[in-house]
């Protein structure tokens, strides 16, 4: 994802099932589920612009939709690191 200051463009890009060579590192790791009913895994660090954060807790993802949950202590520092604004 990339930040460039306009508002309602298009925000970037999350690959479910295949490898993005064009926007990725080639580095691919494995990171298992730890709950089988939804896309739930351990989260061992993040990092947007001056923010970063590697006490590691569990996250999920949603692929039917455009939902990825954590810690809203980490979320809410992701957003305003972002720019983003509560509406």
């Amino acid at each position: 994802l990339s930040l460039s200051g306009e508002e309602n463009v298009y925000g970037g890009r999350i690959t479910y099932g295949g490898l993005d060579i064009e926007n990725c590192e080639p580095h691919v790791v494995y990171e298992p589920v730890t709950e089988p009913f939804y896309w739930q895994f351990k989260m061992k660090k993040v990092s947007i612009g001056t923010f970063s954060s590697s006490i590691g807790w569990l996250a999920a993802s949603d692929t039917s939709g455009n939902l990825i949950a954590g810690p809203s202590a980490i979320a809410s520092a992701i957003a305003i690191e972002a720019g983003a604004k509560v509406s």
